[in-house]
């Protein structure tokens, strides 16, 4: 055959068919089958690439999925959750026999206890105990009211003859109160000079009661009753008149606050002898919060302020100020302090502690225990892990309790050994790469702080956490939602002034209101400031001064 030699393929199926091609045919089939393999293998290429990148951002937009959740889980748990951190679990043991619903029982070991047989159970009376009866307490003092027999009860139904009176009663008690204002008029005596003596008078008159603040028409019980009702209790000053006001008994809200601003300069000089007291310390609790003002600082943008609490073994100091820095720390404590700082982890405190090498840092555990409750409320695939670290906190919290209370060396060994074996499981963990982030960020955060978290250890003095002035800051948050804040820079100051000195004379074992009143009947009688402030700290009060007083 010639070049026109045709050359025979045959494809053949359930049908049998077949084709012919010449040779330039089938090269040129040939090479559109490698361009198509080509452009297939191209298009995979890209397909692999694309989807490649597509698992990228799957796992980037899963990272930020799980991130939102945990900032919605967490901010929902603020809005709506339950403001106690205290650890439940549901027990067998509290689930009702009659409707099998369980029940939540506390698993914190100072709300139980065992009892003879070795079993958990609540706090307070059990079941079967006689009580103590409704008893009404014999200092109060009596108000006698007499009922009488109604008239037509007092002859007899038959006869109708009268009854006769007999010696004995039948007797009860309540307890009631009795909340008004009343007016109290002073007179003062006049005597007239009877002799011819030459003198510029012929009248003597009785001294004026003194008052710290002249012509102020409320009492100082009633002013150290507003003060306490106010700053104490977190009850706004519209509310307290209103109270008072029941019976058209109103006082005008404008000379109440006109008379705390002028009891400003009587009780700042005791706040600042308070403040060096404070000072003088060597050990401190500190804590802020924010607080309204409603003044425009030059440095500020906005309105919040900060009020500031310094707890010490005498003294519960607050300070009010613009700053959350840690300029104000410092400004109260001064650059030659020496001492420990109980704290969180804020790090205006860690600040203070480079400026003033006297000061040496302990950070709360409270607040590491925090970190696991807020990732398990955040994630709750983490709520197995944070349980656990929940309850090795709290075998430290135990241990701790048990050193203060027994003193013993062995308690001592037995602290050191679980400090130990915590510091362990954190390097351990932290070794291990399936840890999230969060976890690893809870754990890297505890091994920067370690230092500070375990001073407490070796200072059986200072406490694990910081609750107390978290205790203290409670009456500002409370104010702050009462009623917001301060209008004034000196209202802000005046709020500082009077916690301070209500809680220290709470702290020291006085009445607040009483001891307030002691005091501006001593300014009252030296016309002003008293000169000698050392004896009027709570601590320094006699006992024959306290009498009337009812400190």
């Amino acid at each position: 055959m010639n070049d026109a030699t045709l050359l025979t393929a045959s494809l053949t199926t359930e049908d049998s068919f077949s084709f012919q091609c010449s040779a330039a045919e089938a090269c040129q089939l040939l090479r559109e089958k490698d361009a198509i393999i080509e452009s297939l293998f191209s298009q995979l290429k890209k397909l692999e690439e694309e989807n490649l990148f597509l698992r990228k951002e799957n796992s980037m937009l899963s990272k930020k999925n799980r991130r939102l959740n945990t900032v919605i889980n967490t901010y929902r748990h603020m809005l709506f959750g339950r403001s106690s951190e205290k650890s439940f679990e549901v027990s067998s043991e509290n689930i009702a026999a009659d409707d099998k619903a369980p029940t939540l029982k506390p698993e914190n070991n100072n709300l139980l206890k065992p009892d003879n047989n070795n079993l958990k159970r609540r706090r307070g009376a059990q079941p079967g105990h006689k009580g103590h009866g409704r008893k009404i307490p014999e200092e109060l003092p009596v108000i006698r009211k007499i009922i009488r027999v109604p008239e037509e009860e007092r002859y007899c139904p038959v006869c109708g003859k009268e009854c006769v009176a007999v010696p004995f009663t039948e007797n009860s008690n309540e307890i009631d109160i009795e909340l008004k204002l009343f007016r109290v008029e002073y007179v003062r005596e006049r005597v007239k000079r009877s002799c011819n003596c030459d003198a510029s008078f012929r009248f003597v008159t009785a001294p004026p009661k003194p008052h710290a603040i002249p012509k102020s028409k409320c009492s100082h019980n009633l002013l150290a009753f507003l003060i306490v009702l106010k700053y104490l209790f977190s009850i706004p000053l519209a509310r307290v008149l209103a109270i008072l006001g029941l019976e058209k008994e109103a006082l005008c809200a404008g000379s109440i606050t006109g008379t705390f601003r002028k009891l400003l300069d009587l009780l700042e000089p005791l706040y600042q002898s308070l403040a060096e007291v404070s000072r003088s310390e060597r050990r401190w609790n500190i804590d802020e919060t924010g607080w309204m003002s409603f003044i425009r600082w030059p440095e500020k943008k906005g309105f919040l302020s900060w009020m500031w609490v310094f707890v010490s073994t005498k003294v519960v100091f607050y300070v009010w100020d613009p700053s959350r820095a840690s300029s104000v720390p410092l400004s109260h404590l001064g650059k030659q302090a020496k001492g420990i700082i109980t704290a969180d982890r804020y790090r205006a405190y860690i600040k203070l502690a480079r400026a003033v090498p006297g000061l040496m840092l302990s950070f709360c555990w409270a607040h590491f225990r925090r970190d696991f409750i807020r990732a398990a409320k955040a994630d709750s695939t983490l709520e197995p892990w944070a349980e656990t670290w929940k309850k090795r906190i709290a075998e430290i919290y135990r241990l701790n309790k048990e050193r203060l209370e027994s003193k013993d060396s062995a308690a001592q060994e037995k602290l050191e050994e679980a400090i130990k074996k915590i510091k362990t499981a954190i390097l351990t963990e932290l070794e291990d790469p399936k840890l999230t982030s969060k976890q690893r960020q809870i754990l890297q955060k505890a091994q920067k702080y370690w230092e500070g978290l375990t001073v407490f250890v070796y200072q059986p003095d200072v406490p694990m956490d910081n609750n107390c002035a978290e205790r203290a800051l409670r009456l500002i948050a409370l104010g702050r939602k009462n009623y917001y804040g301060s209008h004034a820079s000196w209202s802000g100051t005046f709020a500082a002034v009077c916690l301070t000195i209500l809680k220290t004379a709470a702290l020291n074992g006085l009445n607040p209101q009483a001891y307030l009143r002691y005091y501006l009947d001593a300014c009252a009688k030296a016309q002003g400031v008293p000169e000698d402030l050392e004896r009027f700290l709570p601590w320094n009060i006699p006992q024959e001064a306290l009498k009337g007083e009812q400190i």
